[in-house]
């Protein structure tokens, strides 16, 4: 069965398939006679109706069924014989073929197929990096966060300004014109920039900070375009902020009581394991700068172009996590939409430097003669597990069920990639440069950023930084800047 194959653009290839008449009447008369054997016929025993009138029954079955297996046939005896590496077939829908009953049937199927790389030579890569020092101020930052952590909102009097990342009980309503479409009353309301009534208000802390209980505060903020009343859109909206009261985070002291409280014997044992956590931190952050230096050198030194419709299939996945990752970090829905062709251009950006770098480590594993064992996918697997703390029999259920298991096993290959990429690397390392002077206000009041939902917002400051428990002692997990407040 000839097939001619043609180049179609960057890494595309167009299959022209010519199936001749006789082998399709070959094929039509197989069929007929497989389902003669087998037809149940009104009037007959099974597989003894004439062979004419199962023919004519079944005339639109048989030949839906040997176009079927004739285009399948032919397509993977074409990919296989020419040794062509398919990643992706265009649109094709074999319905629309027409298979004649004089003639030969002819198809077209579009593929998009891996790239052809040539490697440079990749010993002697030079890596420059700086090696992260851990400092005395990196410890007592984590600690302060840690101590936040554990920290309980209080009533503040009557003359306490507001601060950023106060809780404030509030009379709240927002306006657009004459509507009203939010009013609340004795509500909790946080001191940092937020969206209301899906109107995000930047200047909240700014317009805030500085008030006291019993005083009243406007903010004003433009109506987002996608905004639910589509006749409010582009319109200012108009915050109005009665203070009821303030409460503002209390630190525990730092004592042999709180040590313990966090699963320790005294404070120094707390910045002993935070100490040692950030050395850990710095190490891994050492090894991942390496990688990031080895990896941009391939990509600046290996030149080719990458598949077009598999790197905007991939551009779509990413764009899906990112959109999840925002929504958890509690960015409102309209920013993100508002943003949705600036993030799928840069998701498009990124699945290219992604695949590109796929294919580099997937032609030098081959080069080396690397591969992931199945042992070596168990083991993973179980670290997997312990992280979750589940069997490791049903992790890689979940992960084989989820089509995982494929990205896992990349994951090792390119692992063993960059190890023997750094192993013939000249690396430079470079002490970090000596720390900013310490800032005058002490690192257990400075706000940091926040990462939470809207709703954990409301109730709880940040607890980003804090320490992470050592694998032999483990203290509590964080649960937000403060607990959440008792009524």
């Amino acid at each position: 069965m000839p097939v001619k194959i043609e180049d179609a653009g960057v890494c595309k290839k167009k299959l022209s398939f010519e199936v001749p008449q006789e082998e399709i009447q070959t094929a039509v008369n197989k069929t007929l006679d497989e389902l003669t054997s087998d037809s149940h016929i009104p009037g007959f025993r099974p597989g003894h109706a004439p062979r004419r009138l199962v023919e004519r029954k079944l005339r639109e079955e048989i030949r839906d069924k040997v176009k079927s297996e004739l285009i399948a046939d032919a397509y993977k005896k074409a990919v296989d014989e020419n040794k062509l590496d398919v990643l992706r077939e265009e649109d094709f829908d074999p319905a629309k073929i027409d298979m004649p009953t004089d003639g030969p049937m002819k198809f077209e199927v579009l593929v998009e197929v891996k790239p052809e790389i040539a490697l440079p030579d990749y010993a002697g890569i030079p890596v420059e990096v700086v090696r992260p020092a851990v400092n005395e101020a990196d410890v007592e930052t984590n600690l302060a966060n840690l101590r936040r952590s554990r920290g309980r909102f209080t009533e503040q009097p009557a003359d306490v300004t507001i601060e950023e990342r106060d809780m404030l009980t509030a009379d709240v309503t927002i306006a657009v014109g004459e509507e009203t479409i939010l009013e609340q009353k004795d509500t909790g309301l946080a001191v940092f920039p937020q969206a209301l009534a899906g109107i995000h208000f930047d200047d909240m802390v700014t317009a805030l900070a500085g008030k006291t209980a019993g005083q009243t505060v406007t903010v004003t903020a433009k109506v987002p375009e996608k905004f639910e009343k589509e006749a409010l859109r582009g319109q200012e909206a108009w915050a109005t902020i009665v203070v009821k009261s303030i409460r503002r985070i209390a630190l525990p002291t730092l004592d042999e009581t709180f040590a313990k409280s966090v699963g320790f014997e005294s404070v120094e044992e707390v910045r002993k394991t935070i100490r040692e956590r950030l050395t850990h931190d710095a190490a891994e952050g050492l090894e991942n700068a390496k990688r990031d230096v080895l990896a941009k050198w391939l990509l600046d030194h290996v030149a080719f172009e990458v598949p077009q419709g598999v790197a905007d299939s991939n551009a779509g996945r990413i764009f899906n996590r990112q959109v999840v990752s925002l929504q958890k970090q509690g960015v409102p829905v309209h920013q993100i939409e508002e943003k949705a062709v600036e993030l799928m251009e840069a998701c498009k950006q990124r699945s290219k430097i992604e695949l590109k770098l796929s294919f580099i480590t997937s032609e030098i594993a081959v080069k080396e003669k690397m591969e992931t064992t199945e042992d070596e996918v168990q083991a993973r697997v179980q670290m997997i597990a312990q992280g979750y703390n589940r069997p490791a029999d049903r992790v890689y259920e979940d992960m084989e069920k989820n089509g995982y298991l494929d990205a896992l096993r990349e994951q090792i290959r390119d692992d063993k990639v960059f190890a023997l990429l750094l192993s013939k690397a000249v690396v430079t390392e470079k002490d970090a440069p000596p720390p900013a002077p310490p800032e005058a206000k002490h690192a257990a009041e400075k706000p940091a950023k926040a990462k939470k939902s809207a709703k954990e917002k409301t109730e709880t400051a940040d607890d980003e930084g804090a320490a992470k428990p050592a694998k032999k002692r483990k203290a509590p997990k964080d649960k937000g800047d403060a607990d959440q407040e008792t009524t």
